[in-house]
């Protein structure tokens, strides 16, 4: 049976971290904006389009681990097929991971290209109970570190 409470708390900690993480990109992207104050459950976490780059960001919350003890970070699987059908519309896609030991961040630049960085499995939330899902883990080494630290 899911844990809705977890569940619940999961997600407002999450909409929490999202909103520091809008905040720093807004230094590099003035025009961000969030998707998630009218969807909730939006495909990407925000939309950008300064000097005349269109971009879409996705942010996990991830700020008790570090990064480093992991093999990657993890994502959706339909998050990247999403972003997939998007490059092919010119649009860019950055994926962020706010962890204890800073921010990271990947670009889908190539699916061809990049396979190599991914690895792709089914995993499952524990602590709600949540079923199986495809997912997908960024490889560490494919990772850049954005900044020291976002508290």
């Amino acid at each position: 049976m899911i844990n809705h409470t977890l569940r619940q708390q999961n997600f407002t900690k999450g909409r929490i971290a999202e909103l520091k993480w809008m905040n720093i990109l807004k230094k590099q992207y003035p025009t961000i904006k969030d998707r998630n104050i009218k969807n909730p459950f939006s495909k990407m976490d925000a939309i950008s389009k300064d000097n005349n780059i269109k971009i879409e960001h996705e942010h996990k919350n991830r700020d008790t681990i570090n990064h480093h003890k992991y093999r990657g970070l993890m994502v959706n699987q339909c998050k990247i097929d999403y972003s997939v059908k998007r490059l092919k519309k010119g649009i860019r896609q950055i994926y962020y991971w706010t962890c204890k030991d800073g921010l990271y961040y990947w670009e889908l630049t190539d699916i061809t290209k990049q396979k190599n960085e991914l690895i792709y499995y089914r995993n499952g939330n524990l602590q709600t109970n949540e079923g199986h899902r495809d997912v997908v883990d960024i490889k560490k080494k494919y990772l850049k570190k954005y900044i020291e630290k976002i508290n």
